[in-house]
């Protein structure tokens, strides 16, 4: 008997020998998670035909059936979408404006900026900056240079565009390019031109200007009811980086914000019983005394500063006074009291602290921290002042050539596209 349980104890011993696994290895993974998971998904793949559908020959026309169907439908829901906005964006910023796709071009010692353009009745006008100074030979009258409009795509009957173009001087360094275009007989809604803009015996630009003309485009102040209005181009000739420059805003706004503190302020001593010399409302008056050129904003034209005196009053420094408790305190009195106190008891031990016992919130706290705020309220007027005359110094400037009438008569002679 003991032979034979001896027998079994052996046997139980070897299943547990045989339950134990090995250490992980990189060759059992490799059988157990890869070769033995891809084996599963073929044999699946065989029991449910599958397989037999991709790598029979029989199949071939099937399985071309399914790639057309596939390459369809990744098409109509990918690239067509795409396409399509991508065709209505351009048709949105084509009808918007006509420089909408001209870009700064530079050729021989000029430089070519797109302004500002506008649409009305078929008649376009396009307003170009030439940059370039005279001093390198750059000439700035319109026998000085070589215009030419000609078609680029999608243009049918050209025959009957119509151009012609002046140039004016700004300074030693600038100078207008004015192009009239008239499609009005033209039996076609839009179309994608090239303008080329060179000095007359140089090279003309390697890459013109792109300009599209559509019978949908705005009209706009350059040019509206038949009338060409250079003083539409104040802004784009003040704003030299083009950015949307809003100086006089932002002044005007930290000046806002400065008074509204300044209320503020007001308001908590009212409650604590002290009273300002300068009341918010004096204040708004003072501003509204000594603010110059008030009309004149970041989008001011030369129209408007015709009858403007720019001439600015001399700002008087605000005295800022608290009356509390029956007394009244000024920041010049503290000034000079602090002066006498500094020269006469520097060494005087009971006099500094005679000094301390008498302390007094509205003068010693209240009112420097009042005239900290005069101050700013003061340097923000005069950045506003500041910012509207140096727009209207740069106005000025421009009134000459921007204020002037120019018809379509003054322009060079009639020129056609397809002449070109």
């Amino acid at each position: 008997m003991a032979l034979f349980g001896k027998k079994d104890k052996d046997k139980q011993d070897l299943s547990v020998v045989d339950d134990y696994k090995e250490p992980f290895s990189w060759r059992n993974f490799w059988d157990d998670q890869v070769i033995g998971r891809y084996r599963k998904i073929r044999n699946f793949l065989k029991e449910h035909g599958v397989l037999y559908f991709f790598m029979s020959p029989f199949q071939y026309k099937s399985r071309l059936i399914l790639k057309l169907v596939l390459i369809f439908t990744g098409i109509m829901i990918g690239i067509v979408p795409r396409t399509i906005t991508m065709i209505n964006q351009a048709k949105h910023r084509n009808a918007s404006s006509e420089i909408a796709n001209a870009k700064t071009t530079t050729v021989n010692n000029i430089t070519v900026q797109a302004l500002m353009s506008g649409q009305y009745k078929k008649q376009h006008v396009l307003a170009f900056n030439i940059i370039g100074n005279t001093s390198d030979g750059v000439p700035s009258t319109t026998s000085g240079f070589d215009v030419n409009l000609s078609v680029n795509r999608g243009v049918s009957d050209a025959k009957h565009v119509y151009y012609r173009y002046k140039v004016l001087p700004v300074d030693a360094s600038d100078r207008l390019l004015i192009v009239y275009v008239n499609n009005v007989k033209q039996q076609d809604e839009t179309g994608i031109y090239n303008l080329n803009v060179h000095m007359k015996h140089k090279k003309p630009m390697p890459t013109p200007i792109e300009i599209v003309l559509s019978n949908q485009q705005k009209t706009t102040a350059l040019y509206k009811g038949g009338k060409i209005r250079l003083s539409a181009l104040s802004d784009s000739l003040t704003d030299i980086n083009n950015s949307g420059a809003t100086t006089i805003a932002q002044a005007e706004k930290q000046l806002k914000e400065k008074l509204r503190i300044y209320s503020v302020n007001e308001e908590r001593l009212k409650e604590s019983q002290m009273t300002l010399g300068m009341t918010t409302e004096k204040m708004k008056s003072f501003i509204k005394q000594y603010s110059i050129l008030p009309t004149i904003t970041d989008t001011s034209t030369t129209a408007q500063i015709k009858d403007l005196n720019p001439n600015s009053p001399q700002v008087p420094q605000i005295v800022s006074t608290i009356t509390s408790q029956g007394k009244t305190y000024s920041d010049a009195d503290v000034g000079n009291n602090a002066e006498s106190t500094n020269d006469g008891n520097n060494g005087d031990m009971d006099a500094q602290a005679s000094s301390a016992a008498d302390t007094v919130p509205a003068r010693d706290t209240e009112l420097p921290q009042l005239t900290n705020m005069v101050q700013d309220i003061e340097s923000a007027l005069g950045a506003v002042n500041t910012a509207r005359l140096t727009k209207y110094t740069a106005l000025k400037n421009l009134e000459n050539v921007l204020n002037r009438h120019l018809s379509v008569d003054e322009m060079s002679h009639v020129k056609t596209v397809h002449d070109d």
